[in-house]
């Protein structure tokens, strides 16, 4: 089987979202398939990836726009111009496309979906196309309405949300199956796409990669510290990081004078940096994120606008990390207050329940446990792997064809 994967970014360093959920879907698929990947070319590719795949092409990422008035006017509605079409980057996807005949072509992410007409133009005609849309940006959208002040700042948004519907419906809809990590998202498309099939695979994570520390990464005497992990020019964390410093911070400290905050995630923006203070560290970028995550004490996961599954709490889950979340940050991730996790909003109360945590070793034992055990469980990346190999073979039609998993045993022999 040969499958063609399209994606907007290399599949190396699991840094943000995309990579954290291509990188193992691309480790797994090079051993069971030929494999060929095009990437904008950002960041990094897995050496075993790049070892095991047929080919690999990367295309500049050019993000030059027409940004002249006649152009803005002519597109101000149209839901061709909601993503930027890189001439270059079509160019490259047609070739491989008639170069080889694919039985998949997995196009990931929101920002890819306009080049998937072209897929279907030019892919052989028993091919099926798999989107792997992972978030409903519409979802968000429609929170950015509800949030908007004033005359332009609601016209601005309702334009966005308007094009962005077009956007998917027009695009979309050219996929044989959408993938969405959030039942949320998953069930509006279904009623914005009547005919698409569309179903859930939330993110996994590398149980792994993502384990506890052999010993406790605080060294003995160091202040407690509250986590806030995550990629740091995303708005929802850029509002979730300035809460938990301005306002759950100086309550916490009420009760335990020497409590920190550290943010952890790359590029943070001027806002995030000015945060930064005796009591509060940025690191910005770094090379391994786990040897930063185990120096919490717990996740504070003080979200207050977002859609989609949070990787920082899996992540933490994995890394044996106890977590306090609010309510926004938990929808369909199998949250439990007081079983794996502790739940809270509001400013008051979330920092109460950190403090509780901090105060307790019984209760960050437990809820540390509890949160390895369900990841293990529910989350790992093993378990979501198998879901993709079964909406792949359905999709080719397993009566036909063996399941991956047993082909590439049969090949390992």
């Amino acid at each position: 089987m040969r499958i063609l994967t399209v994606l907007p970014k290399l599949p190396g360093d699991p840094v943000d979202g995309h990579v954290i959920r291509t990188r193992p879907l691309l480790r797994r698929l090079v051993q069971q398939a030929e494999v060929d990947i095009l990437a904008y070319d950002v960041g990094s590719i897995d050496e075993d990836i790049a070892a095991g795949a047929a080919s690999c092409k990367v295309v500049p990422a050019h993000l030059d726009r027409n940004t002249s008035l006649a152009f803005r006017l002519r597109k101000f509605f149209s839901p061709d111009d909601v993503q930027q079409r890189d001439a270059e980057f079509s160019e490259a996807l047609k070739d491989v496309l008639r170069r080889s005949d694919h039985d998949l072509v997995w196009v990931a992410g929101w920002r890819m979906l306009l080049y998937l007409p072209e897929v279907r133009q030019h892919m052989s005609t028993n091919s099926k196309i798999v989107a792997d849309v992972v978030d409903d940006d519409i979802r968000r959208d429609w929170q950015d309405l509800r949030d908007a002040r004033g005359l332009i700042g609601n016209v601005t948004m309702a334009r966005r949300l308007f094009r962005n519907v077009l956007y998917q419906r027009k695009f979309l809809a050219e996929a044989d199956l959408a993938l969405f990590v959030a039942e949320g998202d998953a069930k509006t498309t279904r009623k914005r796409i009547p005919g698409l099939r569309v179903e859930v695979n939330q993110n996994g994570v590398d149980t792994d990669y993502f384990a506890p520390a052999a010993e406790d990464g605080r060294r003995a005497g160091d202040r407690p510290v509250l986590l806030f992990e995550g990629t740091m020019s995303y708005q929802p964390n850029i509002e979730g990081a300035t809460h938990l410093v301005r306002y759950i911070l100086p309550i916490v400290q009420r009760s335990i004078p020497e409590a920190s905050v550290l943010i952890v995630g790359r590029n943070p923006t001027p806002e995030i940096q000015a945060l930064a203070a005796e009591d509060v560290e940025v690191t910005g970028t770094v090379d391994d994120i786990r040897e930063h995550m185990s120096r919490g004490s717990l996740l504070a996961c003080s979200l207050r606008t977002g859609t989609g599954l949070k990787n920082k709490i899996l992540q933490s889950w994995a890394m044996g990390i106890p977590v306090v979340a609010t309510p926004i940050s938990v929808p369909g991730l199998g949250g439990v207050h007081e079983g794996n996790m502790l739940i809270a909003d509001g400013a008051e109360r979330f920092a109460e329940q950190c403090v509780r945590l901090l105060k307790s070793p019984e209760l960050s034992r437990d809820l540390s446990q509890a949160g390895r055990a369900f990841a293990l469980e529910r989350y790992s990346i093993h378990v979501k792997l198998h879901e993709i190999d079964g909406f792949i073979n359905e999709l080719l039609d397993h009566q036909r064809m063996a399941p991956l998993s047993v082909r590439a045993q049969t090949a390992a022999k």
